[in-house]
Parts: structure tokens; sequence; C-alpha cells
């Protein structure tokens, strides 16, 4: 018998596990869209916080990192840059 994956509600599976790993079994997930607005408090973002988290993700992108440029490129700022915000 092949391996299959069942796709009926894989998205909210993922969702579920992620919920419970980051916050525990104690809590009950959020109804949560990727599209609503989070606030929180003000944070800064180093080029090297972006360089530790791409070596974690596995992202070699030569444009994020900043040894190889004077003008780290992070993906925020390419998307602002197109919204016309800098």
């Amino acid at each position: 018998m092949p391996i299959h994956e069942i796709g009926e509600g894989r998205n909210k599976r993922i969702k579920e596990f992620y919920w419970r790993l980051w916050f525990g079994d104690n809590e009950e997930p959020q109804d949560l869209d990727v599209r609503d607005t989070f606030t929180g408090p003000d944070v800064s973002i180093s080029a090297n916080d972006v360089e530790a988290f791409c070596a974690v993700v596995g992202n070699q992108q030569e444009k994020l990192k900043a040894v190889r440029t004077d003008r780290s490129r992070r993906p925020w700022t390419t998307l602002s840059s197109l919204a016309g915000k800098q």
C-alpha cells in the first residue's frame, strides 16, 4: 500500500500541533487568520538576528547576509520598498 496523506483537516492539524508545541497542552488553540493584524511591543531586529534566523531555517541567500554586502536586504525592507514606504 502506498504512503499517502489525509488532506482533509491538514492545515488545522498542523496549526494545533504547533500551538501545543509553543504554548503547551493546557492552552486551547485560538482561531487566528494569517491576514489578522497582531500588535505587541516594539522590537528591534538586527542584521545578526536575521542571519541567526536564516542559519536556523537553512536560508543561505547571499542578499540576506550582512557580511557579503554593506547593505543588509531583509525581506521586509524589499516589501516596504515595493509598497513605496522606506
